[in-house]
Parts: C-alpha cells; structure tokens; sequence
C-alpha cells in the first residue's frame, strides 16, 4: 500500500496541474482509486466525479461515474450513488 501511495502521489503531482484535461483527469481517477483503498469514501467519490467531468471521452466518463457511485455506497450515501 505505501509503495502504491507513492507512485500516484508522484503521478498526481505531475499530471494533476497538466493544461491537458484528459491528464488532470487521470490524476484525479487514480488518486480517487487510492482514497477508496484507503477507506476514504467521501474523498474518493468526489475525486471520481471530479475525473469524469474532466474527461472528453464518454466511456471514461461512464467508468468514472461508476467508482463514484461505489465509493457513495461504501460511505452509505445511497441516494448520492444513485444520482
């Protein structure tokens, strides 16, 4: 787990401030993933959502969506993961 933290951490830290959209997206989708390995749901489901209005590609958006609501459900946010 502490060798996983590091290398997102890393790749946020150089992908999270990127011009490119799809790269802040990514940032945000990987340390969303993180944060819900961690247990913390809250911040996952909003970096999740934050990732999927950062991305041009529908399928990705969808894919991000999905762990957003995951996350919700974790956190027993029900109505927030049916939106």
């Amino acid at each position: 787990m502490e060798r996983e933290r590091e290398v997102v951490l890393e790749a946020v830290s150089r992908y999270g401030v990127s011009k490119d959209a799809r790269d802040r997206s990514s940032a945000a989708g990987w340390l969303g993933r993180l944060r819900y390995r961690e247990g913390h749901f809250d911040e996952a489901a909003t970096l999740q959502e934050q990732a999927a209005s950062l991305d041009p590609w529908a399928g990705l958006r969808v894919v991000a969506l999905s762990r957003a609501a995951s996350a919700h459900m974790e956190g027993f946010r029900f109505e927030e993961a049916e939106r």
